[in-house]
């Protein structure tokens, strides 16, 4: 299958952002590619209404896949080790979880599923032991950009979770026996999902047009088509002819300079972009 460019579908800037500096990656491409053909995924999964894009059902995402659906069950937490593979390998957190699967599966991050500030439950100077919930915390995860309200989301979807939770400190409950399991496993459930921004792009038009520059200098070299990137004259030249239906057909010089596409003629403007943008790609 051909790598192509993820499309990010959030409204949100940060988040948009956050997104784009793992999905453009060419290493998490790669990465996208080698799961997607040990998981028989031959074309991707998309399926619209007119509000936008259908979620995908999480109880076992391999059903969108084209593993045989009588083992689907099984194979499900081998599925499951890839996508925290995917995670450990690019550091990050649970909150990117669902940016794998869709990016795998569909080839879109739909809007809402992502967020940068969530909780967690984790241990702090103590072993990992699901048979002892006691010795984990709650703990509110921030990105460097998180704001107070998400601060204030990430609290109550906290409350909402561990509402009628049982006092673990009080039970004695092993992974061992099926009606504990599903207790202690409701207890380390907890996640939500909220945040980046990026000075270089003040806007989110600034960012979607960056990353179509980015793409276009680089769909044949990460298909391995071509051993070089296309040249910024190249891909202005493109990106004009793709974006504006009447190109160099402008009735006059004002119309050309109040075209969005057209008005760009300096491929300075696109070099630094993209400069910017491989620099963010390289150190996230």
């Amino acid at each position: 299958m051909k790598i192509e460019k993820i499309e990010v579908l959030t409204s949100n800037k940060k988040h948009a952002t956050d997104i784009a500096m793992l999905v453009d990656k060419p290493e998490f491409l790669q990465e996208i590619q080698r799961l997607r053909q040990k998981w028989q995924i031959t074309e991707l999964y998309k399926y619209e209404l007119l509000d936008g894009p259908v979620l995908l059902d999480m109880h076992n995402p391999l059903f969108y896949t084209g593993i045989n659906k009588s083992k689907i069950e099984e194979k499900l937490p081998e599925f499951n080790e890839d996508i925290d593979l995917v995670l450990k390998k690019f550091n990050r957190g649970k909150n990117f979880r669902l940016i794998v699967i869709y990016s795998l599966i569909t080839g879109y991050v739909p809007e809402g599923i992502y967020q940068s500030c969530y909780f967690d439950v984790v241990t702090i100077n103590e072993l990992e032991d699901m048979n002892k919930p006691e010795r984990y915390q709650y703990v509110i995860v921030l990105s460097p950009r998180t704001e107070k309200k998400e601060v204030i989301e990430a609290y109550k979807e906290f409350k909402a979770h561990i509402k009628g939770k049982i006092d673990f400190q009080h039970s004695n409950l092993s992974m061992d026996l099926p009606q504990h399991e599903e207790l202690i496993m409701q207890y380390h459930a907890g996640n939500i999902h909220d945040s980046a921004d990026i000075d270089k792009f003040k806007t989110q038009k600034e960012l979607n047009r960056t990353r179509e520059w980015y793409w276009i200098r680089n769909m044949e070299h990460i298909n391995d088509v071509s051993k070089k990137q296309k040249t910024y004259e190249q891909v202005l030249d493109e990106w004009q002819k793709e974006k504006c239906s009447i190109k160099t057909n402008h009735e006059d010089i004002a119309g050309k300079k109040t075209c969005d596409f057209c008005s760009i003629e300096d491929i300075n403007i696109i070099e630094q972009a993209l400069s910017a943008y491989s620099k963010l790609l390289n150190q996230s």
